[in-house]
């Protein structure tokens, strides 16, 4: 009767007892493991699954990390530069950011999951929790991190675009394009690509309304205008610079 329970527990706590007392004691405090005489032990295998692990127990599964090998500790660096957690179709998106040497990110989210790394919630997949992200993500070597943000940022263009949910996914894309910045992007045609993305982000972010979010967008782009932009792109620099106006 408890045996998915069991099953949850051991992939939440990795078995150590003092978690596993610590687990069951917050399960009953939340009313997601109960007990009557008439009914004995009552639970929701499904809730308890997404239930976050603690701190103490995170920094225990971070150290997991190490002991990855090297594919799916690049799978989980690729998703953990969405955040704690990224939605299916994003994952389908980058699957082939790197070509033929891509890595099978899906497989590597598998043996996450199994490790009790990650957990999957309807099309989303999350990080047990948000040290395992943030450890995930420092470990991308820094020389490393600026051309990886830039292949999963086209391969999301890209794949999105065909499909047309380009607009769903702009917000994404233009996140992972500001997080290079504009020292690293040395294509006037790439620049001009990120500028643009912007400032269709600080419009959509604009008609919300979220204002501070269309300002960083807004001043994102422009920081990747070049110095004549005024010259050669005057629409696109009136748009931006009109946006962030507008936002304060």
């Amino acid at each position: 009767r408890t045996r998915l329970l069991s099953e949850v527990v051991m992939q939440k706590t990795d078995g150590l007892i003092l978690h596993v007392i610590e687990f069951l004691g917050r399960l009953m405090e939340d009313k997601l493991l109960t007990h009557s005489f008439a009914k004995g032990w009552e639970y929701d295998s499904d809730l308890i699954d997404v239930c976050p692990i603690t701190e103490s127990v995170a920094e225990l599964f971070a150290a997991k990390l190490r002991r990855l090998s090297e594919e799916v500790m690049l799978g989980l660096q690729i998703c953990s530069c969405f955040g704690s957690q990224v939605e299916r179709r994003v994952i389908d998106f980058v699957k082939d950011y790197d070509g033929e040497s891509s890595v099978d990110i899906n497989a590597a989210i598998d043996a996450a999951v199994s490790e009790g790394l990650v957990e999957r919630t309807g099309q989303i997949f999350l990080f047990a929790h948000d040290m395992i992200q943030q450890a995930a993500f420092d470990s991308i070597k820094e020389d490393d991190l600026a051309p990886l943000l830039r292949k999963l940022a086209a391969s999301l263009i890209k794949n999105s675009s065909a499909v047309k949910q380009t607009e769903s996914i702009l917000f994404i894309a233009v996140d992972l394009i500001n997080r290079i910045g504009c020292e690293a992007i040395k294509s006037a045609k790439e620049r001009l690509l990120y500028a643009r993305l912007n400032s269709r982000a600080g419009k959509k972010a604009l008609s919300a309304p979220d204002f501070a979010s269309a300002v960083m967008y807004a001043e994102s782009g422009i920081s990747f205008l070049d110095d004549d932009h005024w010259e050669s792109h005057y629409g696109l620099s009136l748009s931006l610079y009109e946006t962030s106006v507008a936002a304060y």
